[in-house]
């Protein structure tokens, strides 16, 4: 998979807007025309401290050698490796990398999720922050990647996956749209715009807690446990079990 040109990184743009002069837009393009804020950036820069507590708590269950998933502008990375943890931060976009290393980030490399194998490490412990369980793309999908984790990752490592229970008022009538077109109820195509910059089209997903658990039969992989905050998006600790 080639890397995002200057004018496809729109989400790395507004991330460093954000960073060098405090603007705070970035738009969400559906495949079915509808375009929203994505819901600010600030979230993105924030202390531990402001953090919301099912993030706080799944720090604790971080252990070993670190790869963060879409590391956007390091947050995770950064407070793990103030705390003694080798990171390596990942991310699609080389703005987001480049903003990743200004902020402080000692070890990350542009690289979208489908290359991880590529690195040379074994890692026990991979993060899947702010819901990006999704960067699998589609169910299929994730199987498939689930399985190179699993042979990349050490005996007793762990992913600690953030998604999104979807079936809310919003998402609605995309839900039933996916239905009619044959697709998972989850599924999301999008593409990210910022001023003059978008991103291709990619495809994401949200996941029910059941329908991660289904995902994860015969990858190697089980749910240890759930980080539940009577929110939409949750957190699940996962360990490994027989591939």
């Amino acid at each position: 998979m080639p890397v995002l040109s200057r004018k496809e990184d729109a989400f790395g743009q507004a991330l460093y807007a954000a960073y060098m002069s405090g603007q705070d837009c970035v738009i969400v393009e559906r495949d079915d025309g509808c375009i929203y804020d994505g819901g600010g950036l600030k979230a993105y820069f924030a202390g531990y401290k402001k953090w919301p507590e099912r993030e706080r708590e799944a720090m604790k269950y971080v252990r070993g050698k670190v790869i963060d998933l879409g590391a956007g502008a390091g947050r995770h990375a950064l407070y793990l490796q103030k705390k003694g943890y080798d990171v390596t931060a990942t991310d699609y976009s080389p703005v987001a990398v480049k903003l990743c290393r200004e902020r402080g980030v000692n070890n990350v490399v542009c690289l979208p999720i489908e290359e991880t194998c590529k690195l040379k490490f074994v890692y026990d412990t991979v993060l899947m922050m702010c819901n990006n369980f999704g960067l699998f793309g589609t169910k299929k999908k994730a199987k498939r990647l689930l399985r190179l984790l699993y042979r990349k990752t050490s005996p007793k490592a762990r992913i600690i996956a953030e998604s999104y229970e979807y079936r809310t008022p919003f998402f609605r009538d995309y839900i039933l749209r996916n239905k009619k077109l044959g697709r998972e109820p989850g599924n999301f195509r999008a593409r990210i715009r910022y001023g003059k910059f978008r991103t291709p089209w990619f495809n994401y997903f949200r996941v029910t807690k059941k329908e991660m658990a289904a995902i994860l039969k015969e990858t190697g992989w089980e749910i240890e446990r759930i980080i539940d905050k009577g929110e939409p998006s949750y957190i699940a600790v996962i360990r490994k079990s027989k591939l």
